[in-house]
């Protein structure tokens, strides 16, 4: 039977998590070249774990939500979950009803279809079928 030592898997662990946030690098440098040559690539790989970690707490686990996460981040600012202008991304991001994928989904849609509205998805198609 194969053991695996927790030293090894947190070995492990940080190995993947570097490939990933190389990929990253690569990924973001190719989608935001302008941004990325400012940052520079310490900093790019600090956004990526910063975003690595904030995804947690939405329950964003896969490298595909992660990777869109950290997009949105480049895309639209740094704290783009947590902006006071647009508190309906955190609900929406952290709603255990909607699934990870969905959440992203949302996010995604509705900032690219309002250039960043500042009121929740739901309460404004309410207000636009007139239930407000």
């Amino acid at each position: 039977m194969l053991t695996i030592r927790k030293v090894q898997a947190d070995v492990l662990r940080e190995y993947t998590i570097g490939r990933f946030v190389d990929r990253m690098v690569v990924h973001l440098s190719s989608r935001f070249p302008e941004k990325c040559r400012k940052l520079g690539d310490s900093e790019i790989r600090e956004w990526i774990r910063e975003g690595m970690r904030r995804c947690r707490a939405y329950e964003l686990k896969s490298e595909a939500h992660v990777a869109g996460f950290v997009e949105l981040m480049f895309l639209v600012s740094p704290e783009f979950d947590s902006d006071p202008e647009s508190p309906w991304i955190q609900m929406t991001l952290e709603d255990k009803n909607i699934p990870p994928r969905k959440k992203l989904d949302i996010v995604r849609d509705e900032i690219g279809r309002n250039d960043m509205p500042t009121e929740s998805p739901r309460k404004r198609q309410e207000t636009e079928d007139g239930r407000q």
